[in-house]
């Protein structure tokens, strides 16, 4: 089996931009609207139904990007988790997954990826915080159609900040090839 590899254009710094541009969209229809000219889309609406819409489309677009950015890095964690079996690596997680299938890495729950790397000392917290963008995330793509009210409300900052911090923990338990840089 070759290692899995995460496309291009599915990098977190390729969906930031994608996001920071969303953003200056919003911004510019934002500017559209106070000047007097809105687009087509908002014929009919007063101004504060158009602000109203703003909000809610920078909303949408926050859940969009945290949505792809969270899957973005569990695609690189999962791809992590195989390298580690498919080289044999001794540290980190390598020696916990060393008896696995490299199928492991691309078909058991995050969260078992996650837990294994606390077994090696990450702190609980950093993975903890992981797996509640994990939730949201859950949320996100099937449908919204329960209850969120106990699930973390992100968006892109968050994302990033919580997967940093969870990597950096990462790589300072190993000495080898950081996958996650």
């Amino acid at each position: 089996m070759k290692p899995p590899s995460l496309a291009s254009d599915d990098a977190p710094e390729v969906i930031e931009l994608h996001y920071q541009r969303a953003i200056e969209g919003i911004e510019l229809l934002h500017g559209a609207i106070t000047q007097g000219q809105p687009p087509d889309s908002f014929f009919g609406y007063t101004r504060a139904e158009a602000y109203d819409a703003l909000v809610e489309l920078r909303r949408e677009v926050d859940q969009q990007m945290s949505l792809a950015l969270v899957a973005s890095f569990e695609a690189l964690f999962r791809i992590d988790c195989f390298n580690r079996i498919h080289y044999r690596m001794k540290s980190g997680i390598g020696p916990r997954v060393r008896g696995k299938d490299r199928t492991f890495a691309l078909e058991c729950r995050l969260e078992e990826i996650l837990d294994l790397w606390k077994e090696v000392g990450v702190e609980a917290h950093r993975a903890g915080d992981f797996k509640k963008l994990l939730e949201r995330r859950h949320w996100l793509a099937h449908g919204r159609y329960w209850d969120d009210s106990t699930t973390q409300q992100i968006n892109p900052l968050i994302v990033r900040t919580v997967a940093d911090a969870l990597s950096a923990e990462i790589q300072q338990r190993c000495d080898d090839v950081p996958f996650l840089a």
